[in-house]
């Protein structure tokens, strides 16, 4: 059986982008998967807690040395390094902010980077054998000849990441140009009105490749905004907000 781990960031909830690219996902997924299952895990809902000096303090006790309070600390990050680890294909979908990811999302980094369970004391990656698929919905489009190209950070900083663990097999799918307001007018993006298709390529692991991805030709907004189709009303500079 095929098991799934979806990490999802957004907290936008039907409105985002990110989230509409996860359930565009899943449709194909479960249809080339019918007997997988999928473990999902939503990081805005309710927000996943940051790295704590009690936290740190019970991830550097030895676990024979550890007091009932330090593993309650470390409950749900031993929770998350379990999901994870239990997964055949990670997907993690997010918006991007600011050229990088939420930071929920780097929360729950925190919480799986794992010495012992995910990295080894040599500083390899324990995480072996599976794949990954990054959904990304940004602002910007980060394509090869764009010339904002190098502030792809939060692509850069993930794959990093992934690799440190060990998991080194991914595919990233650039919903690019995801964006529908600034602070002053609205710029509605005219990629086939915010649509994205897939297809899933069976023949690739059944791994996802994108057939289109957004264009905007414009980088205007608060970077990285994690849009949905805009509904917004033109007509109130500065006050649209994207829907």
């Amino acid at each position: 059986m095929n098991k799934l781990l979806v990490v999802e960031t957004s907290p936008r909830g039907d409105r985002s982008v990110s989230r509409q690219m996860t359930q565009r996902f899943l449709t194909a997924w479960r249809t080339a998967n019918p007997e997988g299952h999928i473990v999902h895990r939503d990081l805005a809902n309710p927000g996943l807690c940051f790295v704590t000096a009690p936290w740190l303090q019970a991830y550097f006790t030895p676990p024979a040395d550890q007091s009932q309070a330090m593993k309650e600390e470390l409950r749900l990050s031993d929770e998350l390094v379990a999901e994870l680890l239990v997964a055949e294909h990670l997907v993690i979908s997010t918006p991007v902010y600011n050229y990088n990811v939420p930071a929920s999302l780097k929360a729950w980094v925190d919480h799986i980077v794992r010495k012992g369970m995910t990295l080894g004391f040599d500083g390899r990656g324990l995480v072996k054998g599976k794949k990954a698929t990054l959904l990304m919905a940004s602002g910007g489009v980060y394509s090869e000849g764009s010339p904002i190209k190098d502030r792809d950070i939060a692509t850069q900083y993930l794959r990093l990441i992934l690799g440190v663990i060990g998991i080194e097999d991914v595919t990233v799918v650039a919903g690019g140009g995801a964006k529908a307001v600034d602070l002053r007018e609205l710029r509605i993006s005219v990629a086939a009105g915010h649509s994205f298709r897939f297809l899933l390529d069976s023949g690739n692991g059944g791994r996802w490749t994108p057939s289109s991805t957004l264009v905007d030709t414009h980088n205007v907004l608060p970077v990285g905004v994690d849009a949905a189709a805009p509904s917004c009303h033109v007509g109130l500079p500065g006050r649209c907000a994207a829907g």
